[in-house]
């Protein structure tokens, strides 16, 4: 079995380097698990601000409950 450094994802047998701002990825490299510092985890990609009616918790984007 392939083992990646961190950073890497592998596919088909190769380590391939994760895009854009993730720090780690998985199974594609723009499928983002964790992001750089400043950037957010937002449906698997990292972002430098939280879209409308979602906060920043645990350097993610989450949905607001209430009126937010």
């Amino acid at each position: 079995m392939l083992t990646c450094p961190v950073g890497y994802t592998g596919i088909n047998n190769k380590c391939y380097k994760c895009s854009g701002n993730c720090a780690s990825c998985r199974t594609t490299t723009s499928n983002c698990l964790s992001c750089f510092p400043n950037y957010y985890l937002y449906n698997n990609k990292c972002v430098s601000r939280c879209p409308t009616k979602t906060m920043i918790l645990n350097n993610k984007c989450v949905e607001c409950k209430g009126n937010c």
